[in-house]
């Protein structure tokens, strides 16, 4: 991998009522856990992330979740929580996306994580940044 390269690869497609991302990790590293830099850097760059609703199996708040998730599972949250961010910026008074990451690594190579946004179409220019943003931020964190 040249050392210009980003350590992930994201694909993305737009639907009306959703926006589905395939991301492929390049790395070693596929948990948080495993980047001990992460709290740090979120807790300086983005620090609502941790007051994030999260729906998973324990029943974690997002704060507990985080410190041994899925790093697909994180980029979905960086990703909502940028959505959040910018749309509140824009004078909303209430604000809404969901998200949700699947991933089978007998199916795919290990570190591949299938990501759905409820980002509609007609907000792909709010969308655009912040996927920018989340790209970024997620570089960073797998620096």
């Amino acid at each position: 991998m040249p050392s210009n390269a980003l350590p992930f690869l994201l694909q993305v497609k737009h639907y009306p009522k959703k926006t589905k991302i395939l991301l492929r990790l390049f790395g070693q590293k596929f948990y948080t856990s495993e980047v001990p830099i992460l709290p740090e850097i979120l807790k300086n760059t983005l620090p609502t992330i941790f007051k994030a609703q999260c729906f998973n199996e324990q029943k974690l708040p997002f704060h507990k979740e985080v410190q041994n998730t899925e790093l697909g599972h994180l980029f979905e949250h960086i990703l909502l929580e940028y959505l959040c961010d910018l749309k509140f910026s824009k004078g909303k008074d209430y604000v809404s996306f969901s998200g949700h990451t699947d991933w089978n690594w007998q199916r795919d190579p290990r570190g591949t994580f299938h990501i759905t946004v409820s980002s509609r179409a007609h907000e792909a220019d709010l969308f655009q940044t912040a996927l920018s943003k989340s790209t970024l931020l997620f570089n960073r964190l797998l620096a």
